[in-house]
């Protein structure tokens, strides 16, 4: 599989010195995720999500009506998104480049969660992913201007 020969299954494929990057992005839109008490608008599920840490994020459930997803955000990522990247990384492109090239491999996982927090799952050369993601943190929210 190349890029772009299954369309959506990775976003991202690019060289540097002695290395092979895959990225493939996901958003886990605010709409289709149980956050909070339940019928928030976006926005107030949006402050809500904020404040969450890396357990509660993963812990997120998808809402019934969403058609992609299904369980938590964690089995999404563990049942169905995770192999789609481990296959490509598996792939013989993936293992030609790097076999012909000498590359070594970083493979990520990266998603948006409600347009408040970002992951990144690493994967190794087998197409096994992290235990965990890793949180990216942004600025404070004492450093941000919100408007």
């Amino acid at each position: 599989m190349e890029p772009n020969q299954n369309a959506g299954l990775i976003d991202l494929i690019f060289q540097v010195p002695g290395r092979l990057v895959v990225t493939q992005w996901k958003f886990y839109r605010i709409n289709y995720l149980q956050v909070g008490a339940g019928g928030n608008t976006p926005q107030a599920g949006a402050d809500i999500l904020r404040d969450y840490k890396l357990p509660e994020i993963l812990q997120l459930k998808f809402v019934s009506s969403d058609q992609f997803h299904k369980g938590t955000v964690k089995s999404q990522v563990e049942k169905t998104d995770g192999p789609q990247l481990g296959d490509y990384v598996k792939s013989a492109y993936v293992q030609q480049l790097m076999g012909d090239q000498s590359l070594e491999l970083r493979a990520h996982l990266v998603i948006i969660v409600g347009s408040r927090h970002i992951l990144l799952w690493d994967m190794d050369k087998e197409g096994k992913l992290a235990a965990e993601p890793r949180l990216v943190e942004g600025p404070s929210r004492l450093d941000r201007q919100d408007g």
